[in-house]
């Protein structure tokens, strides 16, 4: 039940590239593809400008082969490996925004787009689905929060994580999440998209965690357990 947001920014980038939404000039197809990112989605751009030759590969290789669907998941494991390790060093407090900027996102998915909630589970929010202002304007809100907690992580030590043991009791007591909420998280597309966006309405509300466990509930659920 664990989720490793920050696996799901990765796949826009390749998303738009199938679509076609992002505007490529053949000069350099990277360069450029990089800059639009920059624009929308600031927390994959930091975590990709980290690693810009194997960024790079990946992105020229899906121009290549067109083979979009297998170069999005190479992006999004590739987005997951980096920023998993970056962001269990988060301070609380930093992590604990991420977190609420998650909730504000899915909030706005909820009342304006519920596919989304979908799509963001799945890593396939693109451009056009910023066609809906709110929507755009909440999930760079989101990401710009994520780039500031994996820029603050990566010069920390790992910090502390719920176990377990004590996880199960805050998800179903604290936070309200049932045993239809957890399938829906586990299960994006096997769910109704309603039903996934009240699922991550209770997942990512942090507030109603004791403020002890915030930090590290907040850790554990947007760097993975």
């Amino acid at each position: 039940m664990i989720v490793v947001i920050a696996s799901y920014a990765g796949g826009l980038l390749l998303t738009e590239l199938e679509n076609g939404t992002l505007n490529i000039w053949p000069k350099d197809l990277f360069e450029d593809t990089m800059r639009q990112l920059a624009e929308v989605d600031p927390a994959t751009h930091a975590i990709l400008s980290d690693h810009m030759e194997e960024a790079r590969a990946i992105i020229e290789a899906a121009d290549e082969t067109q083979d979009w669907d297998a170069s999005r998941k190479t992006i999004v494991a590739m987005v997951e490996k980096y920023s998993a390790p970056a962001l269990s060093g988060t301070n609380d407090a930093i992590v604990i925004v991420v977190a609420e900027k998650a909730l504000n996102l899915v909030e706005v998915l909820s009342v304006h787009y519920q596919e989304g909630c979908v799509r963001f589970m799945e890593g396939s929010i693109s451009t056009p689905d910023f066609s809906i202002s709110q929507v755009g304007k909440a999930y760079k809100i989101y990401s710009e929060a994520l780039r500031i907690a994996y820029i603050d992580g990566k010069s920390n030590k790992l910090g502390e994580k719920l176990p377990i043991e004590q996880l199960g009791p805050i998800l179903k007591e604290r936070l309200g999440l049932t045993e239809n909420d957890a399938s829906a998280l586990q299960d994006p597309n096997g769910s109704e998209p309603r039903q996934l966006c009240d699922a991550l309405k209770k997942f990512f509300n942090v507030k109603l965690v004791p403020p002890s466990q915030q930090g590290p509930y907040a850790r554990t659920i947007i760097a993975g357990g």
